[in-house]
This record gives structure tokens, sequence and C-alpha cells, in this order.
């Protein structure tokens, strides 16, 4: 029978803490290189896969953002957009996005999100969402990202949500290939 565990700690990355609390960031493709920037630091300083978001003001002020942290946590839910997600929610105190203070809010992701990231952005309240690399070049080194409908993009537009998709793709591709390189793990359930 397995240990009781009374509480469940996730905690950044050492060098994730040194990252900026306030940027700006005016332009869509500066915060995508933002996103990237923490998805490649993220496999450089080997605490987790290769992907990176941040979620931004609508005109470009960072919120939170976050690393996945699967392997260095040992948790399989804490993907890059979900840790990014979190941290926005714990700082603004709030579950619902959609309620801040802050206005509309952005999540911006290195790739394009699995089903889990799908699903939790129909629950978080982001206004609008940015993607670098597609599900095909994250599938591409060896991670499966699960039945996400071909038409994701209309789905979450049909709820209001404005997305853009491969954004800066090229650069995207980059913290994947280096993972690859690497010899780091793919962490897949083996469904």
């Amino acid at each position: 029978m397995a240990k009781s565990k009374s509480n469940i700690v996730i905690h950044n990355p050492k060098w994730f803490r040194n990252e900026p609390r306030e940027l700006y960031c005016p332009l869509p493709e500066q915060r995508m290189l933002y996103a990237i920037h923490l998805a490649k630091q993220n496999v450089l300083e080997k605490t987790g896969g290769p992907f990176g978001a941040a979620v931004f003001t609508t005109d470009g002020h960072l919120v939170a953002a976050g690393v996945n942290l699967v392997i260095s946590a040992g948790f399989s839910l804490v993907h890059a957009e979900i840790m990014a997600t979190m941290n926005a929610q714990h700082l603004l105190d709030t579950h619902d996005l959609k309620q801040s203070e802050l206005g509309p809010l952005e999540l911006v992701s290195s790739a394009q999100p699995c089903i889990q990231c799908y699903g939790s952005l129909y629950l978080s309240g982001f206004s609008s969402l940015i993607t670098g690399a597609t599900g095909e070049d994250v599938e591409k080194i060896g991670f499966r990202e699960g039945p996400v409908p071909e038409n994701w993009v209309e789905q979450l537009e049909a709820e209001g949500m404005l997305v853009t998709t491969e954004m800066l793709r090229k650069d995207a591709q980059e913290p994947l290939q280096l993972y690859k390189n690497f010899g780091m793990p793919i962490y897949n359930s083996g469904v």
C-alpha cells in the first residue's frame, strides 16, 4: 500500500525564480519569443520538458509564466500551460481569469496544447491563445498529444477565444529539437 502524503507541493525550478516578474512585450511575437525562451531554458537547465508558456494582458504585460515540470515534479499534469495558468490564478487570487481585474488575458504557449491543456482552456477564462510549434512538431520528437480535435481552433473560437497558431513556428521547434538531441525522456503514459 502506498504511503499517505498530506500535501502536494510543486516548486518552480531555481532558474525560473530569477526570471523577470515584470516584462512588457507589446508585440505578440515578443510574447512568443518569451515563451520559447522559457522552453529552451527548461531544456538547457534539464528541469523539464521543452515547453514554456506565459500569461499576458492583451496589451503585453506579463502576468505569470510556467514551464513543463512533469519529470522534475513527478506529476503528469504539470505542463507549461497548466503551470502558467495556475501561477496566474494564484497571483490574481481567482480560478476564473475572465474575472481578473487586469482585463482580458492571453495565454502564449511555445507549442500547440495537448489534449489536457486544450481542455483546461475551457475552464481558465482566457480571451486569447497564441501557439508556436504544432502538435505534429511535438509528436515528431516522440510525445503523444492525445486526441485533440482536428478543428480545435474553431471550437475555441466558437467559445469566444481568439486563437493564433504557428507563430514563430521555426523558433518554437528549436527547444523540441534540443530536447531530442540531449536524449531527454519522452514521458508518455503508454496508453
